[in-house]
């Protein structure tokens, strides 16, 4: 095993993935309640776990390449862009035009007329997504906050020239939080926005601020790593019941017990991603299980497959349903575990023979 990794924060991500997996698959468990309440409930709370996760990860690289040394410069900028799009676009890319072809060929499909746009995310940055490949939304977002955040950061630090680099990044996670609420309440009475889930979930520019709290989180471990796990146990269990209290409320909105859209469209997103931010510290204190653990080997092995899991399982949920189908293969129960099944062995060849060697070629641009 790697001697790097932080297992607390493979927890997460396995729990991040087995939670979105589990949102599109529930319908084949519980086909009464799963549409209507598991699916938007684990798949919502699955994707705030990778929006704080990954860039808690990545916000750590981006401070010390760019703020910690004596200089930043844009080279350094173009550098840490190309890397990371080594890691995310090919794979994402490979699987988009897999999807493309399979509704063309095998289910006689025409692609919308926003295709186009999903190659450089712009098919949901200020409108409800397509109802096409809809992992892509939260794709859309990482995408354009990496691009963007950097940016900020730099030319705010060129302008205000602070003696203190860090507090431009702080600055910068506070015009996110502004922006993004602000957006959210101006268009919470929009009628291209009547829906929770599509209308404003989805939506890019109401969503930054969701992945802003993970370079909080890398800045507060940085420049304040004693106090960051001094408290970690109540800041977890603060975290837990608020972000309990949000679930339940979202269930009860969702079973029409409540009608609050203004609440859910807008200081409801902040209340989660912050809920989820009190928990890392705690997670992130798991350095490891015990030895030789299974349970280390299985949160380490599904953690790796994450991203490709994430990429592929709707796909494979899609076309081994007309498969099994046509197999007469009919019980829900069947055709879960096989789907399920198959999304790891399909997602374990992608990580193996695609997504690691296209990221691997990143380590070209280290100089």
């Amino acid at each position: 095993m790697n001697a790097n990794r932080v297992y607390g924060l493979d927890i997460l991500r396995t729990l991040a993935i087995v939670f979105v997996v589990f949102s599109h698959l529930s319908v084949l468990l519980f086909p009464q309640i799963g549409p209507e309440l598991l699916t938007p409930i684990f798949g919502y709370l699955g994707v705030e776990l990778f929006f704080v996760l990954s860039v808690f990860l990545i916000g750590t690289i981006i401070i010390k390449e760019f703020f910690e040394e004596s200089t930043s410069s844009w080279k350094k900028l173009k550098i840490f862009w190309v890397r990371r799009w080594f890691r995310t676009l090919p794979t994402y890319y490979l699987v988009l035009i897999i999807d493309a072809v399979l509704s063309c060929v095998v289910f006689k499909n025409k692609l919308i007329p926003q295709f186009p746009f999903y190659f450089i995310f712009l098919q949901n940055l200020l409108s409800p997504h397509p109802i096409y490949f809809m992992i892509a939304w939260s794709l859309a977002i990482e995408e354009w906050f990496y691009f963007t955040f950097p940016i900020i950061v730099l030319v705010l630090t060129f302008s205000l020239k602070p003696a203190n680099k860090s507090s431009t990044i702080i600055y910068t996670i506070i015009l996110y939080q502004i922006v993004c609420l602000g957006l959210r309440i101006y268009f919470s009475n929009q009628t291209f926005s009547d829906e929770w889930d599509a209308g404003f979930k989805r939506v890019t520019l109401f969503r930054l601020d969701a992945i802003s709290f993970g370079v909080l989180l890398a800045v507060l471990k940085m420049k304040f790593g004693e106090l960051f796990y001094k408290f970690k146990r109540v800041s977890a269990v603060v975290g837990l019941i608020v972000l309990i209290a949000m679930c339940c409320l979202l269930i009860q909105k969702l079973e029409g017990n409540i009608d609050t859209p203004f609440f859910f469209k807008t200081i409801f997103f902040t209340l989660v991603s912050f809920s989820i931010t009190l928990l890392f510290p705690f997670f992130d204190s798991i350095k490891s299980f015990s030895k030789n653990s299974i349970f280390e080997k299985l949160f380490t092995n599904i953690s790796t497959y994450s991203y490709s899991i994430y990429l592929i399982h709707m796909l494979v949920k899609l076309t081994l349903m007309q498969v099994l189908s046509r197999l007469s293969i009919h019980n829900s129960m069947l055709q879960f575990y096989i789907i399920l099944f198959a999304t790891y062995f399909v997602a374990q060849l992608l990580y193996k023979w695609f997504e690691k060697p296209t990221t691997d070629l990143r380590n070209r641009f280290d100089k």
